[in-house]
């Protein structure tokens, strides 16, 4: 009786640690398929902002340097038996002329003998203080007057927009309303009417360019503007490798862009992106963007509504396989303004309401650690300038998580390690590009360093993630995610032609060292280090463009298994 009792026992005991090691793998398989999930998400996030850069057109800061068109001050040559006693110095209609130029005039010239060349001074200080803030068609003049009497009246005209006119050969092109909204009738400033060009042109159908004429009533000007326009349908297409294994290495994506449909200067683009040979559906991956832009003077609106799903067959750390699938919803409404730009900066803020809609399944299991709603608030500045030959770009985002719009709440007793929905964190983007000539041969060193600072745990659509083509090369199927963390990457590139039988290709031969660091609120989740390596070879060809590099890792934490090296390309076509 006590032998069976014991058999049973045991029994027991077996059968109690089969079910717990079952539940381990499970619990091991569910972490697995959550983590994969996260790292496939942003991957589709990066890839699609990837897409829509190469097919949009940059407008680099710049103008005119208003220096340069400032009147030169006279040598003051005048004999004192040819000069006048002014005592007061009125300069009349000038509302917009800086108080510091009247304190210097005052100053400088008030109280005395002034002659020609004193008074050609003064004009010209009053004229060159307009200018330099881009009142580039407002003058000074010296209205018929009596000296004698001891005071200097000075007139100033400031010149005005007296209308604008088009010249486009009828394409209606140029949306005067949108792009120079409410300048008619108002000070011409060049500042101003560059930013209008700036919008005209962001769209890849317009090539304009600013024509000031003399208007008919003193101080007025005609701005015409200038535009050869082509098609306003443009096509972006990409064939490239740089998928993943798990959902699809091969991929093709396609832009389609559309120009000042509704007259109104926006832009309309839709981008597909899909894992290639459609039909693998253990491994597959598709996602589609729909952006719209509309300008507004110094102010450029846009939505932006992207989705995507993937479907993976996971082999687990258990030996199962299992099918791992999801889609995400994201939805961002966004304003920038530019608050200020010279002929070589530019300055600029903006805000950004995101919600985001991730849904997981594991198995057809839901995961509700990797399926969320979240919310975001982004408040934005931006400033760009150019040193030398160099040029300078730095982006700035607070990201505030909001409990708004259906997103999900964090409870009251949330411990700090947990991943929060209502968090904030700071980022940081640098680039530096620098352009050099070495042994007869054009270089290039690009550069970028993106930083990030989290104040509470994130969820994964949240954290920095390093390890692939978009952060530190060298890396596909590993990655490392953070809370806090930095990449760095590095990219020298030497220009070079080639001749392939009686065509010439621009291109350009590059090296490229990336290195990051990521680490966890969470001291049970891995944080480190990656350094990753690549050479490569860009060619264009007309309408065509194709990128090849090998990359390599070079520094991974212990655990991390190593990759090989991997070769990748990129083929892209301007239709």
């Amino acid at each position: 009786m006590q032998m069976q009792s014991l058999k049973t026992s045991v029994s027991l005991v077996l059968l109690s640690l089969s079910a717990y090691s079952q539940n381990i793998h499970a619990a091991s398989d569910i972490d697995a398929a959550n983590r994969q999930a996260e790292i496939i998400q942003q991957r589709q996030q990066q890839q699609l902002q990837q897409d829509r850069e190469d097919a949009r057109r940059a407008i680099q800061p710049g103008g005119v340097d208003l220096k340069t068109l400032t009147p030169s001050q006279p040598a003051i040559t005048t004999p004192a038996s040819q000069c006048h006693d002014i005592q007061r110095i009125v300069i009349r209609n000038s509302p917009h002329m800086t108080v510091a130029i009247q304190k210097q005039i005052d100053a400088q010239f008030a109280g005395h003998c002034l002659g020609v060349g004193e008074i050609s001074q003064i004009l010209g200080l009053i004229t060159r203080d307009y200018i330099e803030q881009g009142y580039v068609t407002t003058r000074a003049y010296l209205p018929a007057q009596d000296l004698r009497g001891g005071t200097l009246l000075i007139d100033v005209v400031e010149g005005v927009i007296e209308q604008f006119k088009v010249d486009d050969n009828g394409a209606r092109s140029v949306p005067l309303a949108t792009s120079f909204p409410h300048l008619q009738g108002k000070l011409l400033n060049l500042r101003d009417l560059e930013q209008g060009i700036d919008q005209i042109n962001r769209l890849q159908s317009n090539n304009a360019k600013l024509d000031i004429q003399p208007g008919g009533t003193p101080g007025g000007s005609t701005v015409v503007i200038h535009n050869e326009a082509s098609r306003p349908l443009h096509l972006f297409v990409t064939y490239d490798n740089q998928g993943s294994t798990s959902t699809g290495g091969n991929q093709a994506a396609a832009t389609l862009t559309l120009d000042n449909l509704l007259g109104l200067g926006e832009m309309f683009a839709v981008t597909h992106r899909e894992s290639i040979p459609t039909s693998n559906k253990e491994h597959y991956s598709a996602s589609d963007d729909f952006n719209l832009s509309l300008p507004y003077g110094y102010n450029t609106f846009a939505v932006d509504v992207n989705r995507s799903r993937y479907i993976n067959v996971l082999t687990l750390p258990s030996g199962n396989q299992e099918t791992a699938e999801g889609n995400n919803k994201i939805s961002t409404f966004s304003w920038n303004r530019v608050a200020f730009r010279d002929q070589v900066s530019r300055l600029s803020f903006g805000a950004a309401l995101t919600t985001k809609d991730a849904r997981n399944y594991f198995a057809d299991q839901y995961l509700n650690v990797s399926s969320r709603k979240l919310s975001v608030l982004d408040l934005k500045a931006s400033y760009s300038t150019a040193i030398r030959n160099s040029h300078l770009s730095l982006d700035l985002d607070y990201a505030r998580g909001l409990a708004e719009f259906g997103a999900m709440h964090d409870s009251g007793i949330l411990p700090g390690e947990q991943p929060h929905a209502q968090f904030q964190k700071l980022t940081a983007d640098l680039h530096f590009h620098l352009p050099f000539d070495l042994l007869s041969k054009h270089f290039s060193y690009d550069s970028e360093v993106f930083a990030q600072q989290a104040y509470n745990a994130l969820y994964g659509s949240e954290q920095l993630l390093i390890g692939s083509i978009y952060s530190v090369r060298g890396f596909v199927n590993n990655s490392l995610s953070g809370d806090t963390g930095y990449y760095w990457r590095n990219d020298l590139s030497m220009q070079q032609q080639f001749q392939i039988g009686h065509e010439t290709l621009n291109g350009k031969i590059y090296a490229a060292l990336d290195t990051g660091w990521v680490t966890n609120m969470n001291p049970d989740l891995q944080g480190g280090s990656l350094t990753g390596a690549a050479i490569g070879l860009q060619a264009q060809w007309r309408g065509l463009t194709w990128d090849l590099f090998r990359s390599a890792p070079v520094e991974k934490p212990a655990t991390m298994s190593r990759e090989p090296a991997q070769t990748w390309f990129r083929v892209s076509v301007a239709l």
